[in-house]
């Protein structure tokens, strides 16, 4: 199994925001956390699949503070 680390914070404007530093490019903005997490984990499958990857996925997340 592949695990992938996601980093997720909210910024001064209350967005949250994920990123993948596991697969460049992979990132969300989203109005809550929990919406951060589930975009996520959709911009992953469409990642691993646009690789042709068939590799069970777990998240490794962490919740940053930017301020």
């Amino acid at each position: 199994m592949m695990i992938l680390h996601v980093k997720i914070w909210r910024d001064d404007r209350s967005f949250w925001h994920a990123v993948c530093e596991d697969l460049p490019g992979c990132q969300v903005v989203a109005m809550t956390e929990d919406e951060a997490r589930d975009k996520m984990r959709i911009a992953v499958e469409g990642y691993m699949a646009s690789m042709h990857s068939v590799r069970p996925v777990a998240f490794d997340t962490e919740l940053v503070n930017t301020g």
